[in-house]
């Protein structure tokens, strides 16, 4: 029996809370860890529980928004198909792709 069945027994959206709930506490503890025993210097429990916790809610915030975005540019390729992608020849909304040379000659 593994952990998707478990709290697929669960149910509905208290599944999705303990999913979200379990995510966010091992990366607090990981976050704790490597910012616990990373450094050099020596670093207080306290201090390093409090950069964990902060860290961890970011992190876990852009990982959702990252997933939000997805999900909003491949609706937005189904609905438009090829205009949505990076190439735009006609010019219409956002410009198409963008070269930025990094090294070398510009000419």
């Amino acid at each position: 029996m593994n952990l998707g069945q478990v709290l697929g027994s669960v149910g509905g959206p208290l599944s999705g809370t303990v999913s979200g709930l379990l995510s966010l506490i091992l990366t607090v503890l990981l976050f704790v860890l490597v910012y616990r025993y990373l450094p050099l210097a020596p670093v207080l429990w306290r201090d390093a529980t409090f950069g964990a916790i902060l860290a961890a809610i970011l992190f876990e915030s852009m990982k959702y928004l990252f997933f939000w975005v997805g999900s909003i540019a491949i609706e937005r390729s189904i609905l438009y198909g090829p205009l949505s992608s990076g190439r735009n020849p006609f010019g219409l909304g956002l410009p198409g792709r963008v070269h930025i040379p990094i090294c070398g000659h510009v000419g």
